[in-house]
């Protein structure tokens, strides 16, 4: 039998880069809950702006499962935004501040 493996899944720049297995070693963690998993995604969102990290499952249908997650955050996100930019657009003043996004690195 194979070495034990874990499936992760890599999303950089808010998108899902891959999936797929990936040998089992000490610094792999696979959280016991989905909302540990969820922990993660929405502290990495909360600290720094953005969903990027390597995400660790125990078998593929729940890594992909993750990844469309992932991906529907991002959407949501962004069809947020577009809305509050949307509402702001005919109101005066030129500056805006996305309400859905940390604000820590342009103050």
């Amino acid at each position: 039998m194979g070495e034990p493996q874990a499936f992760r899944v890599r999303v950089r720049h808010n998108v899902v880069r891959s999936l797929g297995p990936v040998p089992m070693n000490a610094s792999v963690r696979i959280p016991e809950t989905k909302l540990e998993v969820s922990t993660q995604l929405a502290r990495n969102h909360q600290e720094r702006g953005c969903i990027d990290g390597d995400y660790y499952f125990d078998n593929a249908d729940r890594a992909k499962y993750f990844a469309i997650l992932c991906q529907d955050f991002v959407k949501k996100l962004v069809d947020k935004t577009a809305e509050e930019l949307e509402r702001v657009r005919n109101q005066p003043g030129e500056t805006w501040r996305n309400p859905f996004s940390p604000h820590k690195d342009d103050e």
